[in-house]
């Protein structure tokens, strides 16, 4: 059973089930009373209004829609976490209600004219109860559009123009039959214009489709074929319906200018604006689809990445480490199988393989030309046109191979060894991108040998203490506070790991701009990058207008400057003073939660690379920045990875639904008292066990009393 408690949304499902009751019956009373049309379209356009914004409301606060999906199919694995994956829930959805329609129209009588209905009261009835139904994919179209063009400014004010004109025919249609008689081709100048103007500003109103070139082929497929359906059934709709009616119009323009006078011509026209919108969406997705493979191998790259780094900051044993980096490395690789050496007392000991046999390996190793060849590589090896002399008598599919060196201490320890039967075909930043990975194996090797000599150094604890005095004093005692919204921000940094970032400052106009960050590695490193970070911000910050523009030339000054094993991930929420929104941009960090009053906890995941990833032009324009409107009371919550991250005993992570349960569930007078909440949740849920990464966290809250 579907689970709607909220008090609200009952009101207004039972208001609406009211008025669509109310109106069945107010046309079925027109049937014996004379009433002035002026007023009878003066009640249905109000009946009407209240329908949609009633149904808009109900469908916004309480996820109904796809709650009702995701019920009757619950193979559908589309996450509803952002914006793009709901818009995409959203055309699933809008699809089956159109077929819905579609099957019932087939079946609708062609007789069901103007003559026919007027003058039979069990048609009347019968259309009464239709049009509600042939209404709703319609509303809901509307709805999906309004609800994607809210997250652009300027894609908001195009639909805002779109419904204008529509709405302009509409009422041209209704005092031409209540006020003034038009002459037939002013009606048809009117109507051609509206469909010229409607056709143009479709094509415009959601052009904001870069998201989709991130998005994974199977789901650029189900876009592809989910809108070839939609636009079939709004053929059909188009079809079916008449802008300008007479006696002898089809059943359909009947049943809708039935229910609302002019309402046909205004689905035919939304009909139209949808077709043309699905149909961009179809060229973008087709456009986007040779990108597919190489796009998602790059976010395997990154993801990969992203868990050597977490590899590095957890393992403490070689074995559990060479065995998962080269599972990621070939995953990362797409490579057929994949082996890790590594070399004691002049042996080779197989310390971990994935897709194949140790007996198989050992006859590789031992053939003495491949053995040799393998050997003398020193440096990460993409070989995608191996000599044939080289290749072991096994090994004959072999056409590729990848040799990324272990090495501590300037010396090599061992290797990972990636075996392909087709070409890699890398380029140049995916090149960068491997090889910062080998670095960062052999920074995971090198970690192991300092702990374990750590705990005879005295010296490397005292660098430890130095590097986290370093970080602390970098971080700001107290960040912006202004009228109309309270923040606060609290680090507390781990035993042996470094890097947490927080900050806040003021941007050339005036903005507001908190960041938070993780920078990578550890030590007096560490404590360096970071202040080198923290120098950068409060350069480049008065010459930046926008968070995304301050992370741009962030990574522009960083890019080729630095050593490949160190980075930083870093989200920025800027609090524009002409506008009452906040921009949000995440360049690799943790998602943003967001809790607006009444509603349920997203987390938002705009796209964008580390910085010091990727070159200049990779990273800007991979880089997304979305805006946020918060009302009164409304909050947002950003964290480090050392929140979701974090373990317990069973070695279960904290993860997102804790994060989602705490917002949810408790009632929070400030931002100071949700950040000690969870330091306390936080706590408690590792019971006894070391805190193994720092833990950041970053509360702003609207129209809250200032923390001064």
């Amino acid at each position: 059973m579907l689970d709607i408690s909220n008090k609200k949304i009952q009101i207004l499902g039972t208001f609406l089930i009211v008025i669509l009751l109310s109106k069945l019956l107010l046309d079925n009373i027109f049937y014996f009373i004379n009433l002035s049309s002026i007023f009878e379209i003066t009640l249905d356009a109000f009946i009407l209004l209240s329908e949609f914004i009633l149904l808009y409301y109900i469908i916004k606060k309480s996820n109904l829609d796809i709650k009702i999906y995701k019920k009757y199919f619950k193979k559908d694995t589309t996450s509803e976490d952002s914006l793009n994956s709901k818009f995409i829930l959203h055309i699933k959805i809008l699809k089956y209600l159109l077929l819905i329609v579609y099957i019932i129209m087939i079946f609708t009588p062609e007789y069901y004219n103007r003559i026919y209905i007027e003058n039979n009261f069990y048609a009347k009835i019968i259309t009464s109860i239709l049009a509600p139904i042939f209404l709703a994919p319609i509303f809901y179209l509307v709805y999906i559009l309004l609800n994607r063009s809210k997250s652009n400014s300027n894609t908001q004010l195009k639909f805002y123009v779109l419904t204008i004109f529509i709405l302009f025919f509409h009422l041209v249609k209704i005092i031409d039959y209540s006020i003034i008689t038009f002459p037939g081709y002013i009606i048809g100048l009117i109507l051609l214009i509206t469909n010229i103007a409607v056709f143009f500003i479709s094509i415009f109103v959601i052009n904001n489709n870069h998201w989709i070139a991130y998005q994974s082929k199977k789901i650029k497929y189900s876009l592809i074929l989910n809108s070839l359906l939609i636009i079939f059934f709004l053929l059909n709709i188009s079809f079916s319906t008449d802008t300008l009616i007479n006696d002898y119009s089809s059943s359909i323009s009947f049943t809708y200018d039935y229910y609302f006078y002019g309402l046909s011509s205004t689905v035919n026209l939304i009909s139209l604006a949808g077709i043309v919108i699905f149909f961009r969406l179809i060229v973008t997705s087709i456009i986007y689809l040779p990108s597919s493979d190489a796009f998602e191998r790059r976010q395997n790259e990154m993801i990969s990445l992203a868990s050597l780094n977490k590899i590095i900051a957890e393992s403490k044993d070689i074995n559990h480490i060479t065995n998962t980096v080269t599972e990621i490395a070939l995953k990362m690789t797409s490579s057929i199988f994949a082996w890790a050496e590594i070399y004691e007392n002049d042996e080779i000991v197989l310390s971990s393989y994935h897709n194949t046999s140790e007996k198989y390996i050992r006859q590789i190793l031992n053939d003495e030309n491949f053995n040799k060849y393998r050997m003398d590589c020193n440096t990460l090896v993409i070989d995608d046109k191996v000599d044939r002399s080289i290749i072991a008598s096994n090994m004959n599919y072999l056409k590729s191979m990848i040799y990324i060196p272990i090495n501590d201490d300037n010396s090599k320890i061992g290797a990972i060894c990636l075996v392909n039967n087709k070409k890699y075909n890398l380029d140049e930043d995916e090149y960068e991108i491997l090889k910062a990975f080998s670095i960062n194996v052999s920074i995971a090797f090198e970690n192991v040998r300092l702990l374990k000599e750590s705990i005879e150094n005295e010296k490397y604890k005292n660098e430890l203490l130095i590097a986290k005095n370093i970080q602390q004093n970098l971080l700001p005692k107290k960040v912006i506070q202004f009228e109309g919204y309270n923040v606060d921000a609290i680090s507390i940094p781990a035993d042996d790991v470094g890097g947490d970032y927080y900050d806040s400052v003021l941007l050339e106009n005036g903005d507001k701009c908190y960041l938070i960050g993780d920078v990578s590695g550890k030590g007096i490193g560490a404590a360096i990058f970071m202040a080198q970070i923290k120098g950068m911000v409060m350069s480049l910050a008065p010459t930046s207008t926008s968070g995304k523009e301050l992370l741009c030339k962030i990574n522009s000054s960083l890019y080729g400057n630095i050593d490949k094993n160190m980075f930083v991930t870093i989200s920025t929420i800027t609090i524009s003073n002409k506008r009452n929104l906040i921009s949000y941009c995440r360049a690799g960090h943790t998602p943003l939660a967001i809790k607006k009053i009444n509603e349920k906890i997203e987390f938002l995941k705009p796209k964008g690379f580390g910085i010091g990833f990727v070159n200049e032009n990779m990273f800007n324009n991979n880089l997304e920045e979305i805006e946020v409107d918060l009302d009164t009371m409304d909050m947002i919550f950003a964290y480090s990875d050392g929140l979701n991250e974090l373990r317990n005993i069973d070695n279960n992570e904290f993860g997102y639904e804790n994060i989602r349960f705490i917002l949810d569930t408790f009632k929070f007078g400030s931002a100071l008292e949700i950040n000690e909440l969870f330091l306390e949740k936080a706590k408690s849920y590792s019971e006894t066990l070391n805190q193994f990464d720092d833990l950041t966290l970053l509360t702003i809250f609207k129209n809250r009393e200032n923390n001064e």
